[in-house]
């Protein structure tokens, strides 16, 4: 279902395009330089997950895979007290800068999510635009899933099959200054960011979101919604297995 072989090379690759992305290309549409796209955050996360702003308050959330950071300050902004993980040097870099206001609610740290398998107990566990990219799906989401509570929440966004493979195809030989020149023929400054990250890393092993669904089934998550074909928001049943409680020592 989620079979892919990646050399390390392109995982070389992968991982300086979004270094390079978060240093560069760090403004657009829906990041934190967009006002309001972050003035409308709160309200947006409570959509997303379908929870409201109160539920936030004190709760542990695991921001898998942070970027800019835009997520963890929302979920900051709401009260949560916020452990936020990027492969990247610079996306910790912009989530400290963003995110300074909040230090005391925070924690950074620099993780793989293939190789850290820690397991926790998260409230929430977010995960947005992340497994796709990282080379293996199935341990990165089993890596994912074993850090969600009983009773705790799941969200996840991962690119629908095919979703960028053109784009990514017909920029794959381009260096990464030259990529920007070429997308910024066809797309407006805004845009930059959002078709750079979606088609310049060589891993976007797109999959269905259904087929998610089905595997967060059998480790006991059930849909709380599937907003379409890329997002949905699952809650783990609650169970005796994982009352341990959330570990501060998780990284």
């Amino acid at each position: 279902m989620f079979t892919q072989i990646h050399s390390e090379t392109d995982k070389q690759q992968t991982h300086a395009s979004f270094d390079y992305q978060w240093r560069y290309l760090n403004y657009g549409n829906a990041l934190p330089d967009d006002n309001n796209f972050m003035n409308e955050l709160s309200d947006h996360i409570c959509e997303l997950t379908q929870l409201d702003s109160k539920w936030f308050n004190n709760k542990h959330i695991l921001d898998m895979g942070c970027g800019s950071g835009r997520y963890t300050y929302g979920f900051l902004q709401l009260g949560g007290m916020v452990d936020a993980v990027d492969y990247t040097e610079w996306g910790i870099k912009r989530t400290a800068e963003l995110c300074k206001d909040y230090a005391g609610r925070l924690n950074l740290s620099r993780q793989d999510i293939l190789t850290w398998d820690k397991p926790n107990n998260y409230d929430m566990v977010w995960c947005f635009g992340v497994l796709h990219h990282t080379g293996d799906f199935k341990t990165a989401l089993d890596n994912t899933i074993n850090k969600v509570a009983s009773g705790g929440y799941l969200f996840i966004m991962a690119y629908n099959k095919y979703s960028y493979q053109g784009l990514n195809d017909e920029l794959k030989n381009l260096s990464f200054d030259d990529k920007v020149v070429a997308l910024s023929k066809t797309h407006d400054n805004r845009q930059l960011h959002g078709f750079f990250d979606a088609s310049s890393p060589s891993i976007n092993d797109a999959t269905n979101i259904d087929y998610i669904i089905k595997y967060l089934s059998k480790h006991k998550f059930c849909v709380v919604k599937k907003h379409n074909r890329r997002e949905v928001i699952m809650k783990r049943e609650k169970d005796i297995i994982r009352t341990d409680g959330y570990d501060k020592n998780i990284f």
